[in-house]
C-alpha cells in the first residue's frame, strides 16, 4: 500500500467508522452492537490502514463517542478528563509509562541500527543446520530479547521468516515459538516493560497493607509462583526436540 492509498484508507475507515458510530450512540445503553463497535473499529482500522496506532487510536474515540452519545468535543474531553489523566496519577505509573518508552526507544535503537539484526542472523545463520537447530536458535532470540515482548516477536518473526519458509516449517509452529517466547520471558525477567506494570500494578495493590513490603521484592518472590510462563518456556525446547526432521 502506498503512503497516497493509506492516507485515503485511514480517512475512508475514519469517516464510515464516525457515521456507524453516531448511529449507535442512539441505541440504548444494552445494545450489542455498541458492545462490540469500539473493538470492531480498531481491528477494521489496523487492518486496512496497517497502522496499529491509528486503529487504537479510533476505537478509542468510538468508544467515547458512544459513552457521551455521539458529541466529540465532549468525548475527547471525557476521555481525557476521566480516563486518561487519572490513569496515569502516580508517581510509580508514571515511572512505568517513562520506563516503557525509553525500552521501547531502545528497542527501535537497536533494530534501526543494523547490530541487532546482524547478532541475530549469526545466531540464526543460513537455515540450513537443520529443522531443530533453527527452531533453537529462534528460541534463543526470543530469550535474549528479554526487554520487551512485543519488541521480540517483532524481531524475531520477522528476522526468521524467511529461514523457516526455506527451510519448509509451518509458519504456525514458527508463529506459536515467537509469541511462547516473547512474552513469558519478558513476565520474568528482571528488566522488561512489563516488569515496570506489574511493579505499578503491586504498589497499586500493596496501598493500605498492614505490612511492609516492597513492591520489587514482591515480584522477585513472585517469578517461582508463575508456572505458566516458566512451563512455557520449558515446553519450547522439549516440543522442538520431539519435532521430525
Amino acid at each position: 500500500m502506498t503512503p497516497k492509498q493509506a492516507r485515503w484508507a485511514a480517512i475512508t475507515v475514519t469517516a464510515g467508522a464516525l457515521a456507524i458510530t453516531a448511529a449507535l450512540a442512539l441505541q440504548p445503553p444494552g445494545h450489542i452492537g455498541r458492545a462490540l463497535w469500539p473493538a470492531a473499529v480498531a481491528l477494521v482500522a489496523i487492518a486496512t490502514t496497517r497502522q496499529a496506532t491509528v486503529g487504537l487510536a479510533l476505537g478509542i474515540l468510538a468508544g467515547g463517542l458512544l459513552l457521551v452519545g455521539g458529541d466529540p468535543i465532549r468525548a475527547i474531553r471525557e476521555l481525557l478528563a476521566a480516563h486518561l489523566f487519572p490513569a496515569v496519577q502516580g508517581p510509580w505509573r508514571i515511572a512505568a509509562i517513562g520506563f516503557t518508552l525509553v525500552m521501547g526507544a531502545f528497542a527501535g535503537l537497536l533494530e534501526h541500527s543494523g547490530g541487532f539484526e546482524s547478532l541475530l542472523r549469526r545466531i540464526l545463520g543460513d537455515g540450513q543446520g537443520g529443522r531443530r537447530r533453527l527452531l533453537l536458535g529462534v528460541y534463543g532470540v526470543g530469550l535474549l530479547c528479554f526487554f520487551d515482548g512485543l519488541a521480540s516477536a517483532m524481531l524475531t518473526g520477522r528476522l526468521a521468516r524467511p529461514l523457516v519458509d526455506r527451510a519448509r516449517i509451518a509458519r504456525e509452529k514458527l508463529a506459536w515459538i515467537v509469541d511462547s517466547t516473547s512474552s513469558p520471558v519478558a513476565c520474568i525477567s528482571l528488566v522488561s516493560t512489563w516488569i515496570a506494570t506489574q511493579l505499578s500494578l503491586i504498589v497499586q495493590g500493596l496501598q493500605g497493607a498492614p505490612f511492609p513490603l516492597a513492591p520489587y521484592e514482591l515480584y522477585l518472590g513472585s517469578i517461582l509462583a508463575n508456572p505458566y510462563c516458566l512451563l512455557t518456556l520449558l515446553l519450547i525446547p522439549l516440543a522442538i526436540a520431539w519435532d521430525y526432521e
